[in-house]
């Protein structure tokens, strides 16, 4: 356990092919969460609720958001947070390149979403790309919703005409 100068305590797992931390912000936001990070495969550690959310799991952004003052409440956090790394992560944990993959891709879909949200086309023009090259994009594409496929079409659109 290591706890740093902004008194978050962080507790890391490795294994020969990923990290798996949990992490627990005692002074601002008592928020708890879960990262892991593949070095071998992606530089970008992928936060759990990402990860549920490319798994199509409904309360997503409620564990992205998951809080303690207690105890007794951090303890069923980190529960909760190990019996969903288990239903859902277990594939990116064991190394698995395509599911760290397509989860790395779905993240970039969910940072074009965020900067078409926030009306920011210098964010989408340089995120596009990225996304729509990647292999695993097609099956990103196959977990979006109608709403999501309208928005990912006038994205299109504005990387077209940037042209």
């Amino acid at each position: 356990m290591h706890c740093g100068p902004e008194e978050r305590t962080v507790v890391e797992y490795r294994s020969e092919h990923v990290v798996l931390k949990l992490v627990y912000d005692e002074r601002n936001s008592r928020q708890v969460n879960a990262f892991v990070s593949c070095p071998q495969i992606t530089r970008v550690p992928l936060e759990l609720f990402l990860i549920l959310s490319a798994y199509g799991y409904e309360g997503a952004d409620e564990i992205g958001n998951l809080r303690a003052t207690t105890p007794e409440e951090l303890e069923r956090a980190c529960s909760r947070l190990a019996e969903l790394i288990r239903e859902y992560a277990l594939r990116i944990l064991r190394g698995d390149r395509d599911e760290i993959l397509f989860v790395s891709t779905f993240v970039k879909w969910r940072s074009v979403k965020y900067a078409w949200e926030g009306n920011n086309t210098k964010s989408i023009l340089a995120a596009y790309p990225g996304m729509i090259s990647s292999p695993y994009f097609d099956r990103v594409k196959a977990t979006l919703s109608a709403e999501d496929i309208a928005i990912l079409e006038k994205v299109r659109r504005i990387c077209e005409d940037a042209k």
